[in-house]
């Protein structure tokens, strides 16, 4: 159970439309309980810098008064045009290394490279269709949300610890979900998989973001309001971000930057 809180991204996955319409940033802050024993809690981060998006999510889960153990999944996105690609994601445990993962994206030369613990390798070539990590995934599935209708159904690929995990998910219906601070009008998404799945429901006036998110039985729900920056659209705005949310919006076009140069580390 308390693995189930601890691996909230692997179930958050599907596809979008264009990278011009997420915010510039934004914060949000979960919590949920199972037969009030076991607890959970989760952050999430959304930050937009240039042409990269750094997404992390850091969660806990405590038994009664124990605590348990933390984890930390973050995924490195470039934007490319109207699309985004993931270059790097990274899982570390605090209680088991073993557990550890680092996924790098080379989409250059067509690999994907996972080390899981400290020596496990894997290398996946001639990679020729972009796959998503665990949480690179969720930001594709939050911007496709903004554009399909209900009823639509999509095929993807995860790759998860070093192997291909096809995943579907089926945009079910809109719908009012009560979070502890407010009702929200949500898009239910449940995503189907031989190994994972699960459902989530995204905040259609809080640029799809999770409202919450079901896995394993465990359902964790928004907190408190998430603190949101959007784009600059008037003279107003500009004031809350910084110069370079032009190149942020119409990124110049060019050759995939390897994750080691200009792009934002886990």
């Amino acid at each position: 159970m308390v693995e189930s809180l601890l691996n909230i991204p692997v179930l958050l996955a599907v596809s979008a439309s264009t990278a011009t319409s997420f915010p510039l940033s934004f914060t949000s802050v979960y919590e949920g309980s199972e037969y009030a024993v076991l607890n959970g809690e989760a952050r999430i981060e959304f930050v937009r810098s240039n042409n990269y998006i750094k997404y992390s999510l850091k969660a806990k889960g405590s038994l009664l008064f124990f605590s348990v153990h933390k984890t930390y999944d973050c995924s490195v996105l470039k934007i490319e045009g109207d699309s985004i690609v993931p270059l790097e994601y990274l899982h570390t445990d605090s209680k088991e290394s073993k557990n550890n993962v680092k996924t790098i994206f080379d989409w250059n030369n067509k690999t994907i490279t996972t080390t899981r613990g400290l020596d496990r390798v894997s290398v996946l070539n001639d990679v020729d269709s972009t796959l998503w990590d665990p949480l690179s995934a969720q930001v594709y599935l939050m911007k496709l949300a903004s554009s399909q209708t209900v009823g639509f159904t999509h095929d993807y690929q995860v790759i998860e610890k070093g192997r291909v995990n096809p995943q579907q998910a089926h945009f079910e219906k809109m719908m009012k979900y009560e979070t502890e601070f407010k009702e929200l009008d949500t898009l239910k998404v449940v995503s189907k998989a031989d190994v994972g799945g699960g459902t989530l429901w995204l905040a259609k006036n809080y640029a799809w973001i999770p409202a919450a998110i079901e896995i394993d039985g465990i359902t964790i729900e928004l907190k408190s309001e998430p603190i949101i920056v959007y784009p600059a659209e008037s003279s107003s705005q500009r004031e809350l971000v910084e110069s370079s949310t032009t190149d942020l919006i119409k990124p110049e076009q060019s050759e995939p930057e390897p994750v080691n140069s200009q792009a934002p580390r886990c």
